[in-house]
């Protein structure tokens, strides 16, 4: 019952929150082609606002229920408990976090998808911070198995800024879905650090040359 109502809380608000970035921000997909069929996999996207876990998840077709990771700062009061019934992972900066490591690969091996931002934090400039970039989405792909799809989001750091408490609306706001990224190589390699690195780069360069694009 529990799985059924969290299900359809995340249609509703899905539902609700294309309507309103058509209608306030204009949002424009591109790259549906690259958009996988089924899970699992992990959905990784540039950080830019708060806005961007709602843009990650609209971007998709809403049968991709995403379990994203939030740092845990934000689990605090009412929004504590909403986010515990989504299933929203919290995540301890700095730390080797093995429960959250095991819940992650559970939802991996049922089928179901992960939601990561690689800089781990908002953007203070609009600009990509790959010194930021950890290896989250490449461990979770190596150890599951699974592929990891890039979202990448031009224009939320416009619409709502770090820095700023309330949004600008009628600022234009683009994802681009870009072909994903398989472990492949990699399980063929020993399991360590620099084969992390090795496809976290991977990663990196998809980012880097993609925000350069116009779309």
């Amino acid at each position: 019952m529990k799985k059924f109502l969290r299900k359809l809380v995340y249609l509703l608000l899905y539902a609700l929150s294309y309507t309103l970035f058509k209608l306030f921000f204009n949002l424009k997909v591109h790259g549906k082609e690259n958009e996988l069929k089924n899970g699992p996999m992990i959905i990784v996207s540039n950080h830019l606002s708060w806005f961007d876990f709602l843009i990650m998840a609209i971007s998709l077709k809403p049968d991709k229920y995403i379990h994203f990771l939030a740092k845990e700062e934000v689990f605090k009061g009412l929004l504590k408990n909403f986010l515990y019934f989504m299933e929203i992972l919290p995540v301890r900066r700095g730390k080797l976090d093995r429960k959250l490591i095991k819940q992650g690969l559970y939802y991996l091996s049922i089928g179901e998808n992960l939601g990561i931002f690689p800089e781990s934090t908002r953007s203070p400039d609009g600009k990509l911070h790959e010194e930021n970039f950890h290896d989250g989405a490449s461990y979770f792909s190596i150890k599951a198995g699974v592929p990891i799809l890039p979202v990448l989001i031009k224009g939320s750091f416009e619409a709502f800024p770090k820095h700023k408490k309330l949004p600008s609306f009628f600022k234009k706001i683009r994802t681009k879905i870009y072909p994903p990224l398989y472990p492949d190589r990699y399980l063929k390699m020993e399991f360590s650090k620099e084969t992390l690195s090795l496809y976290t780069d991977e990663l990196k360069k998809v980012f880097r040359e993609g925000l350069k694009e116009s779309w």
